[in-house]
């Protein structure tokens, strides 16, 4: 377990991140020092605080020490742009932001206090004495922010185990189900602002596992490592797995350690998974939840050739049954709303600060996450579509409702319609259909449109093209 790895002197790595790499013992140095640091803020149990940082060993021990000191943490994406950073600071009541180089200047003066670990002096924290973890305090927790079909985004909170003891435990029984057993190294491919490579990579390390991070994906790179540095587990979306195809030729054969690699969090074609169990064999786990949910279903390689398409059975803790227009459950196979039933907790999740929105998350006992498909007779649960429209893009959840609240800003727009296209590589990529004010020219307005949209947005949810036509339907 986790507390007992951190509690040793064990000077075998446990985190690396291509520039730096910390021992378990240094690991524990520094979780410890961000645990002093944090008590001479008089930070307390309950609080939130914003995480605003590249992938980096510190990242982790972070999150590690928030856990330990029973604090909410809030990863915020950095592709983001600054009006869309601050509000999720704002929004999540944080009382300290934690940054480094990449982002201080421009955010240090989001909060009253805010720390730059690259320049902090935490030397008088690390001579402090070593805490111990008490296993029957509060944990922390991870409140990841997620925007729903009005776009407006929303700190999710999860329903928490009463005691760090439990949660770790929690964290193990999770790996467990997955394969991550700790078996080897965990790679970690995305950016650590998103649930799944955090989460996976966290629930891997409480079991053992050291943690490869990468600061930003590329699929050469990330198969070299997979190759020479034994890794057993690794979490990837349908995208990376495309670009890595590309490499194919070079490297032929399955890196030879890895046993388990989870993908999800977009939609994967037959086609595509077809391409990498010929490559890798029987080495995928595929899954659906959401960030209010976690993993709701999984689903290994085998079972997925008896039933192509599938994302799989829900785990023992969940009910998931598809819902006709009425709120009646549909037939086995028959396509409606897709609803999770939590078998123990009757509110797995509530969004922070806004209980109308919690609410009106559930039906009885049952939740959402926006999604339509089926269930079969043997229990496997199919996708069909997304009954918000959402478009996911490289893995990636895009609002059309955000982006056109954006559009519909701009003064010589009457009307906007966003939606996602198929694209070969990144699974779907973002349109915009709009109608323009009567005498509008429209000599270059979609371009005009284009870098509107760049300047009152983060980058991935930019449209990639833009049609005029007379009038929306």
């Amino acid at each position: 377990m986790l507390d007992d790895q951190l509690n040793t002197q064990d000077t075998s790595w446990a985190l690396d991140d291509l520039t730096t790499k910390h021992s378990w013992a240094d690991v524990a140095f520094h979780v410890s020092a961000y645990r002093h640091y944090l008590k001479t803020l008089d930070i307390k149990t309950g609080d939130r605080i914003s995480l605003l940082m590249a992938n980096r060993v510190e990242y982790i021990e972070w999150v590690i020490a928030c856990l330990f000191e029973g604090i909410w943490l809030v990863p915020v994406n950095w592709h983001l742009l600054k009006q869309e950073i601050d509000y999720i600071i704002k929004d999540s009541q944080s009382c300290l932001l934690i940054t480094d180089d990449s982002f201080a200047k421009d955010y240090s003066n989001v909060v009253d206090r805010s720390v730059n670990i690259d320049r902090e002096n935490f030397t008088p924290f690390f001579d402090s004495p070593l805490l111990t973890v008490d296993l029957e305090a509060e944990p922390g927790g991870v409140m990841m922010y997620t925007s729903g079909t009005t776009g407006k985004p929303k700190g999710v909170q999860r329903a928490k185990p009463e005691t760090i003891e439990a949660m770790l435990k929690t964290q193990c029984t999770a790996g467990l189900s997955v394969g991550l057993d700790g078996s080897g190294a965990h790679l970690i491919t995305g950016p650590l602002y998103h649930a799944a490579p955090m989460l996976y990579a966290l629930y891997d390390m409480a079991n053992g596992a050291p943690l490869i991070i990468m600061p930003r994906f590329d699929a050469r790179q990330a198969l070299e490592i997979m190759h020479k540095r034994c890794v057993s587990h690794s979490h990837w979306v349908p995208t990376m797995m495309i670009r890595a195809l590309n490499h194919q030729q070079a490297f032929p054969n399955k890196p030879p350690s890895l046993t388990v690699l989870l993908h999800g969090a977009a939609p994967i074609s037959t086609g595509l998974k077809r391409q990498c169990i010929d490559w890798w064999g029987d080495i995928f786990i595929e899954y659906w939840g959401g960030t209010e949910s976690g993993v709701v279903t999984r689903c290994n390689t085998q079972q997925w050739l008896d039933h192509p398409g599938t994302v799989g059975k829900a785990l023992p803790q969940f009910t998931v049954f598809a819902a006709k227009d009425d709120g009646t459950p549909a037939n086995f196979g028959e396509t409606g709303r897709l609803c999770i039933q939590h078998n123990t907790i009757k509110q797995p999740f509530s969004y922070f600060s806004a209980e109308d929105k919690t609410a009106s998350a559930y039906i009885d006992d049952a939740f959402m996450l926006g999604d339509i498909g089926f269930v079969n007779d043997e229990g496997f649960v199919f996708l069909k579509d997304r009954e918000s429209h959402m478009i996911i893009s490289g893995g990636v959840n895009i609002y059309p409702a955000e982006i056109e609240a954006v559009l519909l800003e701009h003064p010589l727009v009457n009307d906007a319609a966003v939606f996602g296209i198929p694209h070969d590589e990144w699974g779907e990529e973002v349109k915009a259909v709009v109608s323009l004010k009567n005498n509008t020219d429209k000599n270059n307005i979609t371009s005009d449109l284009i870098d509107y949209c760049r300047q009152h947005m983060a980058k991935y949810k930019v449209p990639r093209s833009v049609d005029i036509i007379e009038q929306l339907p």
